[in-house]
């Protein structure tokens, strides 16, 4: 398997329609991480034979995208926005690879932040955070 560039690697915001939502990328994205986490109770009991057993209990995916806004293209910006204000589900897809491989799944919006320098252009960070099961579709 061939490397591939981390642009690959997109946050896409679902716009909420249905039957079938669409999603967008969250425009202009810089870096974007998906990190998979899993809290383990200790089930080791005298028929291990000394050996430590573990079971997962507990899944939780964060998401965190950073980038420079593009105006007027803030579709995905202004969908977490709400989301943020409103304390709402946003529909989400994590785009791991070119092939299209992804997790989709419901997030809170955990952290939203804009800033702007006198010498730069605006910029965003969100940090998202599972609602409920997220999803893996291989391509």
């Amino acid at each position: 398997m061939a490397n591939e560039p981390g642009t690959k690697v997109l946050l896409k915001v679902g716009d909420g329609a249905t039957p079938t939502e669409v999603f967008t990328s969250l425009a202009g994205q810089q870096d974007t991480e998906m990190s998979g986490e899993a809290t383990t109770d200790d089930i080791t009991d005298k028929d291990n034979a000394g050996w430590g057993g573990t079971l997962n209990v507990l899944r939780n995916m964060t998401v965190t995208a950073s980038g420079k806004a593009k105006w007027p293209d803030t579709t995905g910006l202004e969908a977490l926005r709400t989301a943020w204000e409103a304390g709402s589900d946003v529909n989400c897809e994590v785009v791991l690879n070119a092939a299209g491989s992804k997790y989709t799944g419901a997030f809170q919006v955990s952290s939203f932040n804009v800033s702007g320098s006198h010498a730069g252009a605006t910029s965003y960070s969100v940090t998202l955070q599972n609602n409920g099961t997220v999803t893996y579709a291989a391509s």
